[in-house]
């Protein structure tokens, strides 16, 4: 995964890094002091200065301080939370010196030169070829091997400027074609076609456009056409800007893939796509045991879906979406024989048919997509709990009910045990079943009680994946 705060200054760096961590161990409070000196190998003076200065900043943008630092820990203000992390990135984004060299990039097609930062910003020639490589080399990352194009250079900085949720410019002025497409659109849609809208425009004003051969897709549309014509373009660049801003709101969601059809996708991406697609039906079928609980036409629609989607390839051109191993850990434990059939058909897809990154994310994006599937995948994983409280019905009832508020996971609650019982759930030990593991209530379940019995129904899931 891409490291965008490699783009933030140096210091800067090093204080959000370390408020991520800080983010990471919420709910809790209080935070030991030595955890971070030695997840980081920081000196105590070192872990002071950055907090000291960390919590600075976060007075600066929220107006309270975000905690109190004391011998041995941290103690966390109650509105520390995700929404300040945001904004602080955001706010550290704003006044570094990798900004001013993408922005100009953007607007000219060029890095300013030394004399003009140096001029601007009180540059020295070391900061100055110092943050440029650093940019060079985000760039790099970025483009994992592949030669650098208008497209892909739109899509890095449409990345950059996202995951900042930096504006560029908040004072530009949209034409009306683009207003009323973004009237039906959620918040975050709206924010990300503005933004590529505004990159389209800084760039072919300065004659940079995209090509055909550069593009994934063939398709051309109507509404796409209208926000196009409103820009500096020339007559023979229209179709393949209309192209391309078609693919983008393809990749950011806001056209759905199922209504793609796989003859619009460049020569190559078809190629992919049924090479693809044979892999994503196999391994399917092999997830659901064949059973005939749905049309071999449904699961092949299925399958053709999911192949579109990766033919796009979005994974490697959308990589600001964050996501983090806790989320991936979650989705295993959720379902771990889909989450290994997924990994599975990643693997084959990068070994025989094209190289892979952005795995986490992709990972997520192919579980997601089969948990809407038309088909229930998920019997082999479906977990067994037999509810038994001496306060009878109404008892097990109120506990049935809190289940299905607490619990994600795939269960089935039955108020007896038999062959297929995985846990038993009761107010008092029962010896004569003793071969089932037991979970004694003798209250209303806690938060401890609850997570006490998610890590036991993941341990009924992963044995039962082993053995199979």
């Amino acid at each position: 995964m891409m490291n965008f705060f490699n783009l933030l200054n140096n210091y800067d760096q090093s204080k959000i890094i370390l408020f991520q961590e800080i983010i990471d161990n919420l709910p809790e409070r209080k935070l030991q002091l030595k955890s971070f000196k030695e997840s980081k190998g920081l000196s105590s003076y070192r872990l002071n200065s950055l907090l000291e200065n960390l919590n600075d900043d976060i007075y600066q943008v929220t107006g309270n301080n975000g905690f109190q630092i004391e011998s041995h820990q941290l103690i966390c203000d109650e509105n520390l939370d995700r929404k300040v992390f945001n904004k602080l990135k955001d706010y550290y984004f704003k006044f570094s010196l990798q900004r001013e060299l993408a922005i100009g990039f953007l607007k000219t097609g060029e890095f300013p030169d030394h004399k003009k930062m140096e001029i601007d910003f009180n540059w020295n020639r070391t900061s100055f070829y110092q943050q440029k490589n650093k940019l060079l080399q985000f760039a790099n990352e970025f483009l994992q091997n592949r030669q650098l194009n208008e497209t892909l250079i739109r899509y890095l900085l449409f990345n950059v400027f996202d995951f900042f949720d930096d504006p560029i410019r908040p004072d530009f002025s949209y034409p009306v074609s683009l207003k009323i497409s973004l009237t039906h659109l959620n918040p975050s849609q709206r924010r990300k076609l503005k933004l590529i809208y505004k990159i389209i425009y800084f760039r072919t004003s300065k004659q940079f456009y995209v090509v055909p051969k550069n593009l994934l897709i063939t398709q051309v549309d109507n509404k796409t056409s209208q926000i196009i014509q409103t820009l500096p373009i020339q007559k023979q660049y229209l179709k393949s800007e209309n192209i391309f801003l078609n693919q983008f709101l393809y990749h950011i969601g806001i056209k759905k893939v199922e209504l793609l059809q796989p003859k619009y996708l460049e020569t190559k991406h078809q190629k992919y796509f049924l090479q693809i697609k044979k892999i994503i039906l196999r391994h399917f079928l092999n997830l659901t045991g064949q059973q005939k609980q749905v049309s071999d036409q449904v699961l092949l629609y299925f399958s053709s879906t999911l192949a579109i989607y990766l033919a796009l390839e979005k994974y490697k051109n959308i990589v600001n979406e964050q996501i983090s191993n806790k989320n991936f850990d979650y989705l295993y434990n959720l379902h771990p024989r889909l989450s290994q059939t997924v990994a599975e058909i990643i693997k084959e897809i990068d070994k025989n048919v094209t190289q892979v990154y952005g795995y986490e994310r992709l990972h997520f994006d192919l579980m997601a997509a089969a948990f809407l599937g038309p088909f229930k995948i998920f019997q082999t994983d479906i977990v067994h709990i037999c509810l038994d409280f001496a306060g009878g019905y109404y008892t097990n009832s109120f506990i049935e009910r809190l289940f299905k508020k607490f619990l994600n996971f795939e269960i089935q609650v039955d108020d007896y045990i038999g062959p297929e019982t995985d846990l038993y759930v009761t107010d008092q030990y029962n010896k004569k079943h003793d071969e089932i593991p037991q979970i004694v209530w003798l209250r209303t379940p806690t938060l401890y009680d609850w997570l006490h019995l998610t890590r036991k129904i993941e341990e009924v899931k992963r044995n039962r994946l082993q053995k199979a």
